[in-house]
């Protein structure tokens, strides 16, 4: 296996462990906490940079289904955290989440994790 594919497999793992910090606790409180937005900014950087490793070390095409989903994933990603962060800047002293915003959490993780799990199974079975 090339080494960038390592590292990228290593980013992602690590986006999995960021991720899970930053979204499991705001599921459980329905609340934003301090550590929120370092560890999901953190884990975006790692998302983001496994995804450019696994592209360029890639003998597959860069459009393939699980490549879609991967995209499609890290884009609510940075939509979430976007709108987490408005939702943040516009109500300073609040950190419950109104309940569409915090479905659409839970919503994007888990799909995040659909493309996660998606390419451990392709890793699995080659």
């Amino acid at each position: 296996m090339k080494t960038i594919i390592i590292v990228g497999i290593l980013l992602v793992n690590l986006a999995l462990i960021l991720y899970s910090i930053a979204i499991i606790p705001v599921i459980i409180k329905k609340t934003l906490l301090k550590f929120t937005f370092p560890a999901f900014f953190l884990g975006i950087v790692c998302d983001l940079s496994a995804t450019i490793c696994m592209v360029i070390g890639s003998t597959h095409t860069a459009l393939s289904r699980h490549g879609l989903i991967g995209y499609s994933a890290l884009a609510f990603m940075i939509l979430d955290v976007v709108l987490l962060f408005r939702f943040k800047a516009k109500n300073v002293e609040k950190t419950t989440l109104p309940p569409r915003m915090y479905d659409f959490t839970k919503m994007v993780y888990f799909w995040w994790l659909v493309a996660y799990a998606s390419g451990a199974f392709i890793i699995m079975f080659r």
